[in-house]
């Protein structure tokens, strides 16, 4: 973590979340101390939050925040080079927060003062995730290094649940984030879910059409998101149901049970419903005579279930289905006609005739397999003119997927504006992100079906989103195609972190400038900043351990012919202690000798060193 080897460890490492208009914003303050006896430099990789991007760094002195500038990459690293360096212009103290991957960034303070500790805080943006109707974002936890802090969070003021790794907490309450060691398996990022208050589909659509770049002809980079409740509907109350079930002798063994299924899945959902079974032939015939309540349609399933129903000629679905809109023609409250058929039916039935708005919703189940809708089957005009739908289905569908009879749990036929994209059905719950190259910016409008009801809803545009989008374009690896000159306009345009960007905050500093940094020791540089330094590492190599070299002729030439053997110990460039192994004037020369000697700046890279020297 330090340059000069000094125990520079992290104090405090607090975090604020604050979330609004798709944005999660994290304000990260970091506190280093010094325990050691030299100003150090502390050094380190920051993991950021899923696709974040860093827009704001500053330093404190004292009580007084210092805030960074944007800069070119290397006009930064250049800067703060020069700032933490010794010489004879004015000693600055700075922070620098430069890009190092598309996950990481690099950061560095200088001075962290022996005895003293050094403040800084930066800003991270980032995405919202989505899932199950519930925001998500993460964080790192740490990990197992000692030199670092545990986490702590507090998520400001949110209206709705806020959990932390599961657990239910506050707002502005303070979390530890408990850390995970390398070998563990869990993640090393801890997850906060927000659950909203959120009945309404919510859409938000950000694009990079103020910026002219030139890499690609007009590009424009586009993100669209659209967010779908935990629930589009609630299950009715007090429902009345009439199955209309296939009777005729093309229906087999299996599809009487895959009948008796999806009836039974339907009414697991509707346990205060009142149920009807009509049988469909070549007559329409009803099972019970009357609408019963759920425990008695379960009996009558389970009878059906154990008797061999009597299959017999004929399927007219027709006379079934004027027979259910007769039985619930007076009824009160949520109606709904669920026919199923094995789709063998007469050739010279029509069935437009048949396909008029009564009130009574009405889905058309076709028997097979899985669970798909068909609005390009034959049947399907008298399901949609109720609002209801045609699904394929049969004893193998997941129960859950039966509720989509009751209830629409998805939106279905989904698309977006003037974008390319086969999105198909969204559930509840879930999720619509696209973020790429488009001609134009889109006019992100969603369009689906609740069943058979039109669903339109526009994304809204905020100039943060607009700009936190221009930042996430590093964020998301979409910026290899683009020259220098684009990755600029984006990255001020963001006020980001970017592979040509960097922050740089400056305190009015106050050191002397003889506990600067001697960038040419070795292993002291600044390596990989500057513009295209993608991936860049700006760390302290190390290098070979470098031979204490001491000048022992004039102790050569006062006793001759002696042997000597000492230790020398050293702390960067410092000889901290020598230890002598012989007893003899030769010895005693020597250790003044050692004592007496000015080690190179090379000594800077290690810590600590000892090294046995024989003359």
């Amino acid at each position: 973590m330090s340059t000069l080897g000094e125990p520079v460890t992290e104090v405090s490492h607090s975090v604020t979340l604050s979330v609004g208009e798709g944005l999660a914003t994290f304000v990260v303050r970091r506190t280093f101390a010094n325990t050691g006896v030299l100003h150090d430099e502390a050094v380190l990789s920051v993991d950021m939050p899923t696709f974040a991007i860093a827009t704001g760094l500053r330093i404190r002195a004292g009580n007084v925040w210092y805030g960074g500038d944007l800069l070119e990459a290397q006009e930064a690293a250049d800067k703060y080079t020069e700032l933490t360096g010794m010489g004879g212009f004015q000693a600055r103290d700075p922070a620098l927060l430069a890009w190092e991957s598309e996950a990481t960034l690099h950061l560095r303070i200088f001075p962290v003062p022996p005895g003293a500790t050094a403040t800084l805080e930066y800003t991270l943006v980032a995405p919202l995730g989505w899932e199950g109707g519930e925001a998500i974002v993460d964080y790192w936890r740490g990990g197992e290094d000692e030199a670092l802090s545990t986490v702590v969070l507090q998520v400001l003021e949110y209206p709705g649940q806020i959990l932390v790794d599961g657990r239910l907490v506050t707002f502005e309450q303070p979390v530890v984030l408990s850390a995970r060691g390398e070998g563990e398996q869990d993640s090393g990022t801890a997850q906060i879910r927000l659950k909203p208050d959120q009945s309404k589909i919510i859409g938000r659509a950000g694009s990079t059409e103020q910026i002219r770049l030139t890499s690609e002809g007009s590009t424009v980079f586009s993100k669209i998101e659209f967010d779908l409740p935990q629930r589009l509907s609630e299950l009715p109350k007090l429902a009345s149901v009439v199955f209309l079930m296939d009777r005729s002798r093309s229906v087999s063994e299996e599809l009487v049970q895959a009948q008796l299924d999806v009836m039974e899945g339907v009414a697991s959902f509707l346990p205060d419903a009142r149920f009807e079974i009509v049988m469909v032939d070549r007559q329409a015939t009803p099972l019970q005579g009357a609408l019963v309540d759920h425990a008695a349609f379960v009996e009558a399933l389970a009878r059906l279930r154990d008797q061999n129903v009597a299959l017999k000629n004929g399927s007219n679905l027709d006379l079934g289905l004027a027979m259910g809109r007769d039985l619930l023609k007076d009824v009160q409250g949520p109606r709904f006609i669920i026919a199923l058929s094995d789709d063998r039916l007469r050739p010279s039935w029509d069935t437009q005739a048949v396909a008029r708005a009564t009130g009574i919703m009405t889905h058309i189940v076709v028997l097979d397999h899985g669970f798909s809708r068909d609005d390009a089957h034959r049947l399907s005009s008298i399901a949609l003119t109720e609002g209801g739908i045609l699904v394929r289905t049969g004893g193998d569908g997941l129960r859950s997927e039966f509720e989509h009879l009751v209830r629409p749990i998805r939106l279905e036929g989904v698309s977006v504006s003037d974008i390319d994209d086969e999105i198909g059905d969204l559930d509840e719950g879930s999720a619509y992100r696209f973020f790429g190259v488009v001609p134009k910016r889109p006019r992100a409008a969603l369009r689906a079906k609740l069943w058979n009801q039109p669903i339109v809803v526009n994304a809204w545009r905020r100039p943060a989103f607009d700009r936190a989008a221009a930042g996430w374009v590093f964020s998301h690896g979409l910026f290899h195609g683009l020259d220098e000159e684009d990755m600029m306009r984006l990255a001020r345009y963001a006020e980001a972190v970017s592979p040509v960007t960097s922050y740089l905050a400056i305190e009015p500093g106050v050191r002397p400038s003889v506990v600067g940094i001697d960038r040419s020791a070795s292993g002291l540089g600044m390596q990989g900043f500057g513009a295209g330094g993608y991936g860049m590492g700006i760390g302290i190599g190390t290098g070979p351990v470098p031979k204490i070299e001491i000048d022992v002729e004039p102790c050569r030439l006062s006793h001759p012919g002696q042997q000597a053997k000492v230790t020398v110990h050293t702390t960067t460039i410092e000889i901290v202690d020598v230890v002598a192994h012989s007893s003899n004037e030769f010895t005693a020369c020597i250790v003044e000798r050692a004592w007496a000697t000015e080690l190179p700046s090379a000594f800077l890279s290690f810590a600590q060193q000892s090294q046995a020297l024989q003359f």
